[in-house]
């Protein structure tokens, strides 16, 4: 007789609370796509509540909840209330007001009331249909993260989060993606991964940019520039020699969590782009998704540039800049800057005069197909942010992003949601998870039968 397998105990990932948005979000009625979304991370989480202590820690994080918001609408409306004023014509008790209006509702925070400009005069009616971004990646994503892989558990998996991965994913499937040249690890052992090197192990004559294998939003990214007999030089005007760089790369490796740091070369963007670089070389981030008939489609795209002399990342969250693309056309709109240090300021031209609105991006028709095309290789991953470099010779595929941040997406586009009253992907992603978030239909047959699936692996 065979002895009984030990069961592990699985850890469980804990979702963002979101207390405000788990109370009113079970007792408002959805009204728009932001509310389905919303619906969706609210009965995700109360899932995952297995006790009477996880219960009352929402309530009580409920009830506190005014104090939270209070100092928070203090700090935000203190250092950006008077230039929004300014831009709006709205009093700083008019702005405490409705912050806490939408911060006690419907947990969007000071933070993003001005990052969104919600205190302009069709602020609350755009508030309306705002993602909080926190229950995309605490709620959304998980769910449709567990739902592509159940769809898709027979397929090969790569995970986009591993940089190194990515690229020889890529590779493999014939992707075009920026290469890696070299992996540093903690241990002080060095991987050349060029195809044909002329110096294994050493560091190319070339300027290069370095980055953690797995982490995010630009953190530990270092840029060097070779200068010949000068070895290489950074944006700083610090000087390394190829020995010491490989040093100082292998004692980030060893410092960094997970124990390894890439090296690519510098990829310089098209020339009709090069206006946009100042140090940091713009990427064009579009997401993709998975329809309901299994078919892969684009959904949004913007271009982000850094408008910082000493930035090295285009991220808009370090402070860069982003303009939506039209996605018939691949012409720019009007930019918006990024950061939480000032209130936003809408560029119809860079500081070089170069005019951003109507400027066209090179090989769009072609930086769709790749997008798409990769897509195919990833179904597991239902909606995926994909970052590209457009060059001279054409795209290559920098990273893809199995959570993607539409905090600046919804900046751009969100008025323009309000008008059309539709969505694009997450209207569809509405409706493919209210398929599985409404358990115990008898006459759902699969799809009851996909839910429990989604609720034991939760």
């Amino acid at each position: 007789m065979k002895a009984p397998r030990a069961r592990t105990k699985k850890k469980r990932i804990e979702p963002h609370t979101l207390p405000n948005l788990l109370i009113f979000g079970l007792l408002r009625r959805p009204r728009n796509v932001a509310d389905s979304i919303h619906r969706a991370y609210v009965l995700h989480y109360w899932r995952q509540c297995r006790s009477v202590r996880d219960h009352l820690s929402v309530f009580k994080g409920f009830l506190l909840s005014p104090l939270r918001i209070a100092r928070d609408i203090r700090a935000w409306s203190g250092k950006l209330g008077p230039a929004a004023a300014s831009a709006s014509g709205k009093t700083l008790w008019r702005q405490r007001l409705e912050q806490l209006y939408l911060s006690f509702f419907f947990s969007i925070d000071s933070e993003n009331y001005y990052l969104q400009e919600f205190y302009q005069d069709d602020g609350l009616k755009r508030a309306r249909h705002f993602f909080v971004e926190k229950t995309l990646k605490a709620g959304v994503y998980r769910l449709l993260g567990s739902y592509g892989r159940y769809l898709h558990r027979e397929d090969e998996i790569c995970l986009l989060g591993r940089k190194l991965d990515f690229y020889k994913f890529c590779r493999e499937k014939g992707l075009s993606a920026v290469p890696v040249l070299m992996q540093f690890r903690g241990d002080g052992t060095i991987s050349d991964l060029r195809q044909d090197p002329g110096r294994p192990g050493e560091l190319p004559e070339e300027d290069i940019f370095c980055k953690p294998n797995l982490d995010n939003r630009g953190r530990g990214a270092a840029l060097w520039f070779w200068k010949g007999a000068q070895g290489y030089v950074n944006p700083e005007g610090k000087a390394l020699t190829a020995e010491a760089l490989k040093s100082r790369l292998t004692a980030l490796a060893r410092r960094h969590r997970y124990k390894s740091f890439l090296v690519q070369p510098l990829v310089l963007p098209h020339p009709a782009l090069e206006r946009f670089r100042i140090q940091a070389t713009p990427t064009v981030r579009i997401i993709t998704y998975t329809d309901l008939d299994g078919t892969n489609r684009a959904d949004r795209a913007m271009l982000r540039f850094s408008i910082s002399p000493g930035a090295i990342v285009d991220n808009a969250s370090a402070g860069g800049a982003v303009a939506p693309i039209d996605m018939e056309t691949g012409v720019l709109g009007p930019a918006a800057t990024g950061g939480s240090e000032q209130i936003s300021r809408r560029l119809l031209s860079l500081d070089n005069g170069f005019r951003i609105e109507g400027h066209c991006i090179p090989y769009w028709k072609e930086t769709l197909e790749l997008v798409l095309r990769a897509h195919r290789f990833f179904l597991q991953h239902l909606v995926v942010g994909w970052d590209v470099i457009i060059t001279e010779k054409g795209p290559l595929l920098l990273e893809g992003n199995s959570q993607p941040g539409v905090c600046f997406i919804q900046r751009l586009t969100c008025s323009l949601w309000v008008k059309q009253k539709r969505a694009g992907l997450w209207r569809r992603t509405a409706k493919t998870l209210s398929i599985f978030c409404t358990a115990g239909s008898s006459t759902r047959g699969m799809a009851t039968k996909r839910w429990t699936f989604l609720a034991a692996r939760a």
